[in-house]
């Protein structure tokens, strides 16, 4: 037996020491692991009834073991300064009626003092700055309590339930008063309130007396904190001066519209909750923040603008508003908060732009028809991912350009600087700009130069048409596809380079450019696509080595259309304006436009059409090898058709044409319209309704019309202002008229 317990002993001893061996060699691994280590349990002292632990700062006192009533906090335990009162710690003590707080004492944790039922009396430390949530919630015997002169913030539910307290002064040191501070505090008849109060929660002062008797219009408190309105009018105009709001419209169902001032810097929360009638908002630039609830349940609020300096949303801001169809979140706020857009049964549209970095559950709870419009590769596109909501990409701009992306790069929509050398930039954000969209450039008349780089590849219709102003152009040297149009109208072009990239030209690039000279290389696709629409190519005979090529050229000319054709001459001199793409030299050719054959409907050219939803009008020579699109499902990922609804609010796009219907009277027949606008649903456009109208006359065509009536054209210089494929754009182009895109016109 001993020899047993001599061996277990010995064996004992070992595996202790192989233990402490396994652990030295551990130690270093688990040291480069980074293994978090907890926080030590802070050890808890007593001195007598007290329990307490050390801070930084001090002692904190986390603990009360008395029964006495009337409790004196000591400022010192062996000689350690108390600085703290941690959270509960008189929490439901029934049986305390008075205590002492010495000025060493800083903090006041949350719950401290909460349904201290009996406590009449509170002594408060000199230094306290903050009243934490909740601290003397339910001291329902408190008379009165003096607030240290250092105060600032009145955290929610301080003092909520003290039914006791009669009066109360809030020092001018105080800023803020936050949700529900004073709440059911039902025997409180006088107040003091800082008159450098700044924030005041929802709910601060309700059920109180002190509340009920402010009988003012416009009740107004601390440094013109708007807290209640006792008007019943359906119309409101908000004081100047006001610069915060809370619960002043609250539950009123009497107002209507509303006109907030300049002066407001924020919306408080609750401000407009359950105004069930409000229908119309102005909210000016001046306001940078919108709290919580602020216009929940809202029910007939159809819309609102938001103005692109508010930087925050708080949680359930447009919560219940039932009518609400669309909103544009300012592209300064960075966080939507939960609950943002909940239980809004009609939204069908929310705009959410880049800078939004996180999106909280539930911001579209109970929402079911929303869709968003992001931008690309954003937060906005993965939280409708992650949560299946139908999304599309929207429209950004930088100060000259209005633009796209998608998973191809960026599309150039619409120029909309001043300058006169515009140089488009290759990339935007870090995509590549691969295209100039449809009437990108139209119209500009600013604009003299324009440097196109090797990213892009498509030009669309009508891009650079009508720049009375536009003098050179540098196309991109990559460039595989010319819109219909492109150059139309744009007279003082002189000289272009078509790149040997160039696989696709659409109908009529040059129109009406019959001065223009286009330099192209003789063996490319593009010269073969000018040969075939019938533009008259001239070669320069000292430059070329062979003549099969001149030869060719010619013949396919003579079989094309048979007047105005003129031999070239060796004057036709080239050698400066030839490309850096053209590799031979000795192919370089000149086009000239005297012979471009006039489309007609009897004789159409097929092409490609840039929109691939219509194939109604031609735009594109040959017929490209694309496939017809099909329909995706949702959520859309390709980039729409631009569309004027599709802009955000942040977005200022010129409108193209002005309406100005003037109808004309029996005093003054000379007021004649210069703008007709054809309803939208038309089906046809008749003499009739450019009755009363002036020589000079802008034609705003719907997509909707399929008949236009050719006597339109008698005794009119008219400009069409419709979609691109559609009747309209067609009929433009048979009589040869101005035709405007109207992807940036916006109806008044």
């Amino acid at each position: 037996m001993l020899l047993i317990g001599y061996n277990f002993h010995v064996m004992k001893r070992l595996m202790i020491f192989v233990f402490v061996l396994l652990l030295l060699a551990f130690a270093p691994v688990s040291a480069q692991m980074d293994i978090p280590t907890p926080e030590p349990t802070k050890e808890i002292h007593e001195f007598g009834f007290w329990e307490y632990i050390t801070n930084s700062t001090g002692l904190t006192v986390t603990a009360y073991h008395g029964n006495e009533k009337n409790i004196e906090i000591p400022e010192e335990i062996y000689g350690i300064r108390v600085t703290a009162l941690a959270d509960n710690l008189f929490k439901s003590n029934t049986m305390l009626q008075s205590v002492y707080i010495p000025d060493s004492v800083t903090s006041i944790g949350t719950y401290a003092f909460h349904g201290c039922t009996s406590l009449k009396d509170v002594r408060l430390p000199s230094g306290l700055m903050r009243i934490e949530s909740y601290t003397f919630r339910y001291c329902a015997s408190l008379e009165k309590i003096d607030l240290p002169s250092n105060l600032s913030v009145i955290a929610s539910y301080s003092f909520s339930g003290c039914i006791g307290l009669t009066s109360l002064i809030i020092p001018d040191s105080v800023t803020e008063i936050h949700e529900s501070g004073f709440d059911e505090c039902t025997s409180l008849e006088k107040v003091i309130i800082s008159k450098n109060l700044n924030y005041m929660g929802t709910n601060a002062f309700r059920n109180t007396p002190w509340l009920d008797a402010q009988t003012d219009e416009f009740v107004i408190v601390g440094n013109n904190l708007l807290i209640k309105w006792n008007g019943n009018d359906s119309r409101v105009d908000i004081p100047y001066g006001i610069t915060f709001t809370v619960d002043a419209f609250k539950d009123n169902p009497y107002v209507e519209t509303i006109t907030i001032p300049s002066s407001v810097q924020r919306i408080g929360p609750a401000s407009f909750r359950g105004a069930v009638n409000l229908r119309t908002i102005e909210i000016p630039d001046s306001v940078t923040r919108i709290d919580t609830q602020a216009f929940r349940e809202c029910r007939s609020l159809r819309e609102i603008n938001l103005p692109e300096t508010i930087t925050y949303l708080g949680s359930q801001v447009f919560r219940g508003c039932e009518k609400l169809k669309i909103l544009t979140i300012p592209s300064k706020v960075s966080l939507l908060n939960s609950y943002l857009l909940a239980d809004c049964s009609v939204l069908t549209e929310v705009v959410i732009p880049s800078n939004v970095t996180l999106i909280e559950d539930y911001v579209f709870n109970n929402s079911p028809y929303v869709r968003l419009l992001v931008t690309y590769d954003s937060e906005g596109e993965r939280y409708a991912l992650s949560h299946n909501i139908p999304y599309t990409y929207y429209l950004q701009q930088t100060k000259d350009f209005i633009y796209s992306k998608n998973d191809e790069g960026i599309q150039i929509l619409k120029y909309i600087g001043n300058l006169y050398e515009v140089d488009i930039p290759s990339e935007i954000d870090g995509y590549s700009v691969n295209r100039i969209n449809t009437a990108a450039f139209q119209d500009n008349s600013i604009a003299k130069r324009i440097t196109i780089p090797s990213s892009v590849t498509t030009i669309g219709d009508w891009a650079f048409s009508y720049m009375d102003s536009l003098e050179s152009v540098t196309l991109s040297s990559k460039l595989k596809s010319l819109g219909a149009d492109a150059f139309t109208g744009s007279n003082g072009l002189k000289s272009i380079t078509l790149p040997k990239s160039l696989e696709e030209i659409g109908v009529e690039p040059f129109a009406g450019l019959d001065d223009l000279e286009i330099i192209v290389d003789g063996n490319s696709k593009a010269a073969e696509l000018l040969l075939g629409m019938g533009y008259d190519l001239g070669l320069d005979l000292e430059k070329k080595d062979s003549s099969s090529v001149k030869t060719d050229m010619i013949d396919a000319v003579e079989n094309g259309p048979e007047d105005d054709y003129t031999e070239p001459t060796a004057e036709d001199n080239i050698s400066e304006t030839i490309s850096d793409e053209t590799e031979d030299v000795s192919s370089v050719v000149i086009a000239h436009t005297v012979n471009a054959p006039e489309n007609t409907e009897e004789n159409p050219t097929e092409i490609a059409s840039e929109n691939a939803t219509s194939t109604s009008v031609p735009t594109s020579v040959p017929a490209a090898d694309t496939p017809e699109p099909t329909a995706t499902s949702v959520p859309v990922v390709n980039t729409p058709e631009p569309t004027a609804a599709s802009v955000p609010a942040e977005t200022d796009v010129p409108a193209i044409a002005e309406i100005n219907d003037i109808e004309p009277t029996e005093s003054n027949p000379a007021e004649l319209k210069t703008t007709v606008k054809v309803p939208d649903g038309a089906t046809e456009v008749t003499v009739e309704m450019l009755e009363n109208t002036a020589d000079v006359l802008t034609l705003i065509i719907p997509d909707s019309v399929t008949f236009i009536d050719d006597a339109i054209v008698s005794g009119h210089e008219l400009t069409i202002v419709s979609s691109p494929s559609t009747e309209a754009e067609r009929f433009a182009r048979k009589w040869d008229l101005k035709f405007l895109i109207d992807l940036w016109y916006e109806e008044e």
